[in-house]
């Protein structure tokens, strides 16, 4: 557990080992220690930051969700699409996700950068989302890795290879 202030650089490296596209995957930091609930990531309640996909979606998306809206900061749900070099729903590909983000006691100065990479086929995507999308400045946050078939009801899987975090103390 960390929280946005004191800054962290993270690492994830996964597979999503399936090909049930009535199911969706998240993988990042949420706000919240809860299962992710059952719905479109539009619609969930809490903080969320990292990468999947909704139900129905081909390949995987940069997913920033700021649920509060502190300090004049608005609510705001942004969903980055990252093209077929990123399939949602395959068995052979594996993605390393970087998330980072500064330290800072200034809203302003906030940032979060993810970068994906496709280990199998070497493609790479990156975006930095600036002050006025990312969650509150205190919010704490957690780690989050998930597979849900929101809409048929079959288990699918997400594996977790290595995870890798720095927080920033001071």
């Amino acid at each position: 557990e960390a929280n946005l202030r004191s800054g962290y650089e993270s690492y994830f490296i996964f597979r999503n080992n399936d090909t049930n596209v009535n199911a969706q995957t998240v993988m990042g930091f949420t706000s919240l220690i809860a299962d992710f609930p059952n719905v479109a990531f539009s619609a969930y309640t809490g903080d969320f930051q990292g990468v999947g996909n909704d139900v129905g979606d081909t390949n995987l998306s940069f997913i920033l969700k700021t649920a509060s809206a502190p300090n004049g900061v608005l609510a705001s749900y942004t969903k980055i699409p990252l093209g077929s070099s990123f399939p949602a729903h395959t068995t052979s590909d594996v993605y390393m996700l970087k998330i980072e983000a500064p330290q800072t006691e200034v809203r302003a100065n906030q940032f979060i950068k993810m970068t994906i990479t496709n280990l199998i086929n070497g493609a790479t995507a990156t975006h930095t989302f600036d002050s006025s999308l990312c969650p509150f400045l205190t919010a704490n946050i957690c780690l989050k890795m998930q597979r849900s078939a929101r809409n048929s009801g079959i288990a699918t899987n997400i594996g977790l290879f290595k995870f890798y975090f720095k927080h920033n103390l001071y």
